[in-house]
């Protein structure tokens, strides 16, 4: 299993723009020309945004009109663009995934997933709405890369913590998976390969 976490607000690239350009892109999302030069993330304009923890991003705009893409991840980047890496796990063509987003709203319903896969030429060729809390997404086989966005529903206060994607052969297999134990395992191997990073640096000082 992989975790998707609500990262940076905006991409580095933000800092270095114009302003006329940020006040572009302060709407939400922005592409320039397409999805791989995305710059900016999050919906900024009128938005309180605080990142409690890593799995703890407290959101709220009061004047959030529905529909808009409240936060948005990338698979793949132009770096000359946009300065950053990917934001999402690689999935592999023709397998089925199981998507599980962790998050409250201030109204039910009031969060779904976008999930849009692009071919090499960057021309969309599926798009899918994930409603609720979870469902299965099949990568096709003509994809080169994809898309997640968290889009709001008539919210206006959210409470993102993550989105577990793991590969499945078979609807019945979701049952039988335990998701907080494989994010613990996870964690554990995040926790350990920082230990090994920071006993490597300490070597070099």
């Amino acid at each position: 299993m992989q975790s998707i976490y609500w990262n940076e607000n905006c991409t580095v690239f933000w800092h270095g723009i114009s302003m006329a350009d940020q006040a572009k892109y302060k709407s939400g999302f922005s592409y320039v020309g397409s999805t791989v030069k995305a710059t900016g993330h999050a919906y900024m304009y009128g938005s309180r945004i605080m990142r409690r923890a890593r799995d703890d991003i407290y959101f709220y705009n009061g004047g959030l009109p529905a529909g808009s893409t409240i936060y948005k991840w990338d698979m793949v980047y132009s770096y000359a663009t946009a300065h950053a890496i990917p934001s999402l796990p690689l999935l592999i063509n023709g397998h089925r995934y199981y998507f599980r987003m962790l998050a409250e709203a201030d109204v039910p319903d009031g969060l779904f997933l976008r999930l849009i896969a692009y071919n090499r030429e960057d021309v969309m060729v599926k798009l899918q709405i994930i409603r609720g809390k979870s469902g299965i997404f099949d990568f096709p086989q003509e994809a080169s890369y994809y898309t997640v966005e968290l889009v709001g529903a008539g919210c206006h206060e959210v409470i993102f913590h993550r989105i577990d994607v793991q590969e499945i052969q078979d609807e019945s297999e979701i049952d039988q998976l335990d998701f907080e134990k494989m994010h613990q395992e996870n964690e554990r191997r995040r926790w350990l390969a920082a230990q090994v990073v920071d006993r490597y640096l300490r070597r070099r000082e």
